[in-house]
């Protein structure tokens, strides 16, 4: 039982720690988004030289977005063995787990495109948001819509 718990507890951990990388790209997401208006507008105030070069802010999305990745992968193994030893086979149809999977292969998918340029940057920044937000909608929100 003790093993039991050890491994729910580094689930939890490992969870914890990818949702940091997530959130510290979504904040670099951001900020390139901020940074790329103020280049279009040309407006280069006290702001501008402030916040790092978008090709910066780029890469530790990208850089952040697949640390907490391969993180989130190892939480989720964890997770499955820590389920299916205290919950058996049920542990396969609930929402989260479902939710998080489907996240997890959309993240591997902006990581792969990123790494291929299939697509544009900015475009790229956009859908990194979104998948934050759904990680997060995920987070708060998918154990309690069950019964």
């Amino acid at each position: 039982m003790l093993f039991v718990d050890e491994l729910l507890l580094v689930h939890i951990g490992l969870a914890v720690l990818s949702y940091v990388f997530f959130a510290l790209a979504f904040v670099n997401a951001l900020l390139y988004i901020m940074q790329y208006r103020n280049l279009k507008e040309k407006r280069f105030d006290q702001k501008y030289f402030r916040i790092g070069s978008v090709a910066t802010l780029e890469s530790i999305v990208f850089y952040s977005t697949l640390s907490g990745w391969i993180i989130l992968i190892f939480s989720i193994i964890l997770g499955t063995q820590w389920g299916v030893i205290s919950v058996g086979e049920r542990i396969f149809i609930d929402p989260k787990v479902i939710l998080s999977s489907i996240i997890t292969v959309l993240y591997g998918s902006y990581i792969l495109l990123r790494i291929n340029k299939w697509l544009n940057s900015r475009y790229l920044i956009y859908y990194n948001i979104i998948l934050f937000c759904l990680n997060m909608i995920n987070l708060f929100f998918a154990t309690h819509f069950v019964n």
